[in-house]
C-alpha cells in the first residue's frame, strides 16, 4: 500500500437556495422601493395640480378641544393653511408677551426638588 496517496474527495456542490433567495429579497426590495418612489411622484402631482390651475383647496378646520388654558387654546386654534396672509393673521394674534408665563412656575417647581 503506498503512503502517498490520499482518499478520493467527493466534489463539492456549489449554489442552492442561499443565492436564489438573497437575489429575490434584493429584487423584491428594488420593487418595492420603486412602487415607494412612484406614490410618492403622483402624490405631489396630484397636490400641485390645483395650484396650477389657480383652484385652492378648501381648508379641512376643525375646532380643536379646549386645554382649560387660554395660551394653549389659542395656540392649537390657529390656521393650518399656508396662504401668506393667513399666515400673518395668525401671528398677529398670537400673544407673545404671556409667552415665558410659565417659565417662572417651573423654576420654582425644580428648584425646590
Amino acid at each position: 500500500m503506498n503512503m502517498n496517496s490520499f482518499p478520493p474527495v467527493a466534489p463539492q456542490r456549489r449554489g442552492g437556495w442561499g443565492p436564489m433567495f438573497g437575489i429575490f429579497i434584493i429584487v423584491l426590495l428594488l420593487i418595492v422601493g420603486a412602487l415607494y418612489f412612484w406614490g410618492e411622484k403622483l402624490s405631489k402631482q396630484q397636490s400641485a395640480q390645483p395650484q396650477q390651475s389657480g383652484q385652492t383647496q378648501p381648508q379641512q378646520q376643525t375646532q380643536p378641544q379646549s386645554t382649560g388654558d387660554t395660551a394653549t387654546d389659542s395656540l392649537l386654534s390657529l390656521s393650518s393653511s399656508d396662504n401668506l396672509s393667513m399666515i400673518e393673521a395668525d401671528l398677529n394674534a398670537t400673544d407673545l408677551a404671556t409667552l415665558d408665563s410659565g417659565a417662572s412656575t417651573m423654576d420654582t417647581s425644580i428648584n425646590s426638588l
